[in-house]
């Protein structure tokens, strides 16, 4: 199964972490054009597989935490200084 990620929405760190998530559960290949990263993946034997709305959900929490790390690095330098 093929799923198409918009670039200008989902960073590429994002992307990376929400496909490491699933390599327990399935062979996954990254591409890209000049728009969109392509996720190709195909699940392992034995294994449950994994459906578009779980990588997408998985997708958007590692976006939001990218997010969050971002809006709050200065302060936890501050902290661990």
């Amino acid at each position: 199964m093929i799923i198409t990620i918009p670039k200008d929405i989902y960073p590429k760190i994002a992307v990376l972490k929400a496909a490491y998530h699933f390599t327990d559960k399935a062979y996954i290949y990254i591409q890209q054009s000049d728009t969109d990263y392509l996720i190709n993946y195909k699940p392992k034997v034995d294994c449950d597989s994994i459906s578009a709305d779980e990588f997408t959900n998985e997708l958007l929490s590692q976006a939001v935490r990218y997010m969050i790390y971002n809006q709050t690095k200065d302060v936890r330098k501050l902290i661990t200084m």
